[in-house]
């Protein structure tokens, strides 16, 4: 039988330490302990074999009281393979300690099936501690798989199972207290018109923590896959981790995180999604708990799909999250991965393709893969404050709002930063200052430039540049003298083409700088 205890089953604190500006910790993975079933062949040769208490397993009769007698007293409860599969008609209660075990592989392929047509499939009658479910397909089409409702749970654990729900308003788990849990190697399939969340985990006592999802296939979500909220007022749901996670057409988005403290989200993919309805991952507060905080996000990948108008990759709830962390999130959409920080901090690592939105006071960019393709861009960036954009050579920053200093810190080493919101960077109130002695205005020069430098022949020249407009303020500097020198005029322009220069002299022979410059709408 496996470990059980609280921590010999994790072995982990699934939670994140924020390390000032610099960053998160996070633990490892979970190790898993592998149980093989070889050389099982004969009933009660596994501790209960639900076939001594007259399961039949042929689809037909109602094996409901003898799986609940097998497991009556906990232990482990064997399920060998059926001619069909065990039906039940009610809910299964669970105690302490138990360990339902079926004939399945990873994530439940080949396992033991159960399905319940009419009710609740398993429940917790009391406080319940150390159960596990390891090779099953659990199938419900009318009630929770999992329903633990206000009852205490802890040290749970669902490994190598297959849980297809089938109903569109029950979830595959629903439970207002779970702690120390582990849900790993399972494939998990809902519906695109679910109503539910998959995994509903609402909290009334702060006590939905130090959970962790880990090699886990979700397909299909109408909802978010997996909710976890805190009701109570100034405490949080704690230290929860979802590892190496794939969700397949979740267009009903993924996680939603309601009060949560030290949440760690890594490896997350989302595969072959249509169109997406909702914001794939959620991060806020519920309406009497603080805001959620403290939260890491890495490697969080969207493959293809389309985000319907007003949803985005991650959002994060208006002026209630803190300490915010995104590393090395990314999208194969052309779209880019869109990020709406709600007015919040953020720190942003190695994130290529980025589109931030709503961008709050002491958002911290960094290192956004100046080596990879693709570009970063910050949208809508109001409230007061700085945002401090570290190391982010060779990226785009868009449309940042009135009155906001964006601060370029260590940029430009091997690379330049360019602003591009439709051509433009507009400063509407406020002055473009170079702060430091030293720094200025650079601007490129070439074939159609906008300035450039040109040899007066006979006191005369013509400037060919497609950037004249018949409104352009031309300035005009003698930038090496020759000949005899004269006042420098535009004596004629064609725009979108070309303009002359003319000295007052006949004989200026200087080279003369110019520059143009369009006067604002």
């Amino acid at each position: 039988m496996p470990d059980n205890t609280r921590r010999g089953l994790l072995g982990l604190g699934a939670g994140a330490a924020f390390a000032g500006v610099g960053g998160f910790l996070a633990t490892r993975p979970p190790q898993h302990q592998e149980i093989t079933l070889s050389g099982v062949t004969s009933a009660g040769s596994i501790g209960n074999d639900v076939r001594v208490y007259g399961a039949a397993g042929d689809g037909i009769t109602d094996d409901t009281a003898a799986i609940a007698a097998a497991c009556a007293n906990g232990g482990t409860v064997y399920f060998p393979t059926p001619p069909a599969f065990y039906k039940t008609t009610a809910p299964i209660p669970i105690v302490h300690d138990t360990v339902f075990l079926g004939s399945g592989g990873i994530t439940g392929v080949g396992g033991t099936a159960i399905k319940n047509t009419v009710s609740d499939m398993f429940i917790a009658q009391s406080s319940m501690y150390g159960a596990s479910f390891e090779g099953l397909s659990l199938t419900a089409s009318a009630g929770h798989i999992f329903n633990f409702g206000n009852q205490r749970v802890s040290a749970l654990t669902i490994r190598n199972c297959a849980l297809p729900q089938r109903a569109v308003n029950k979830s595959v788990m629903q439970a207002n207290h779970l702690t120390d849990s582990l849900f790993t190697q399972l494939n998990i399939t809902h519906s695109l018109t679910a109503t539910v969340p998959t995994f509903n985990l609402v909290s009334t006592g702060n006590d939905v923590n130090t959970n962790t999802w880990f090699r886990i296939r979700f397909t299909y979500t109408g909802t978010y896959a997996i909710h976890i909220e805190n009701t109570l007022a100034g405490g949080y749901c704690n230290d929860n981790t979802f590892r190496d996670i794939n969700f397949e057409v979740a267009n009903g988005g993924m996680i939603r995180l309601l009060s949560c403290h030290g949440t760690v989200i890594e490896n997350v993919q989302l595969y072959d999604p249509t169109t997406v309805k909702r914001d794939l991952v959620y991060i806020g507060k519920s309406p009497a708990g603080p805001g959620s905080t403290y939260t890491t996000i890495r490697h969080f990948k969207r493959l293809g799909g389309t985000l319907a108008a007003g949803v985005v990759d991650l959002r994060l709830q208006a002026d209630n999250v803190t300490r915010t962390h995104l590393q090395s999130c990314d999208t194969s959409s052309g779209g880019g991965f869109i990020v709406d920080l709600g007015h919040n901090a953020a720190r942003i690592d190695n994130c290529p393709g980025l589109v931030l939105q709503n961008v709050g006071p002491g958002t911290y960019a960094s290192r956004s893969n100046p080596s990879t393709p693709g570009d970063m861009y910050l949208r809508q960036a109001d409230y007061n404050g700085g945002i401090v954009l570290a190391g982010a050579g060779g990226k785009s920053f868009q449309q940042g709002l009135v009155g906001n200093h964006y601060v370029l810190a260590e940029v430009g080493v091997g690379h330049h930063t360019r602003f591009r919101a439709g051509g433009d960077l507009e400063v509407a109130s406020g002055d473009v200052v170079a702060a430091e002695a030293g720094t200025g205005l650079r601007v490129k020069e070439g074939a159609n430039a906008k300035m450039g430098a040109v040899r007066l022949v006979a006191g005369g020249a013509l400037v060919t540049t497609n950037k004249v407009t018949a409104n352009s303020r031309i300035f005009l500097t003698t930038q090496v003298p020759g000949g005899v020198v004269g006042a420098l005029i535009v004596s004629a322009r064609t725009p979108g083409s070309s303009f002359t220069i003319r000295s007052l002299s006949g004989t200026d022979a200087s080279i003369v700088a110019w520059m143009i410059v369009e006067p604002s709408a």
